[in-house]
C-alpha cells in the first residue's frame, strides 16, 4: 500500500499543533531563520510542505516525531495530478539548471549547451 502526505490536511494539523502550544508563526520564522512568514503560511494552508529539516526543527519544537506533524492518505493519484507534479518537477529542474548556468557565469565561466 502506498501512503502520500495530504498536504492540505498536514497543513491544518501543524496549524491546530502549533496553536495548541501558544506557539506563534513569528517564532516559528525566528526558529528557522526564515526570511519572512510566507513560507510558514504556506505550509499551514497546505500549498507546500516544510523541508526534512524544517520539518525536524518543528518537530523539536512541539516535542513530538516527526511523523505526528504529517498526516497521510491512502488515496491514489489521479492522472492528471500524477501530470501536475511531474510538470512542476520539470519546471523546478529547469529554475534549479538556469540558477546554476547564472552562477557560473557570475563567476566568468562560459557555459556551452549540449
Amino acid at each position: 500500500m502506498n501512503y502520500v502526505v495530504d498536504m492540505k490536511k498536514t497543513g491544518a494539523h501543524m496549524k491546530e499543533l502549533f496553536a495548541e502550544k501558544n506557539i506563534t508563526i513569528a517564532e516559528i520564522q525566528k526558529e528557522l531563520n526564515l526570511r519572512s512568514p510566507q513560507s510558514v503560511y504556506r505550509w499551514f494552508s497546505g500549498a507546500a510542505l516544510p523541508t526534512v529539516d524544517h520539518l525536524y526543527t518543528l518537530a523539536c519544537m512541539l516535542h513530538v516525531p516527526v511523523d505526528e506533524l504529517l498526516v497521510l492518505t491512502t488515496e491514489t493519484l489521479s492522472d492528471e495530478r500524477v501530470m501536475e507534479i511531474i510538470k512542476w518537477c520539470s519546471s523546478k529542474m529547469q529554475e534549479s539548471d538556469e540558477l546554476r548556468k547564472s552562477y557560473w557565469e557570475l563567476l566568468g565561466v562560459v557555459v556551452l549547451p549540449l
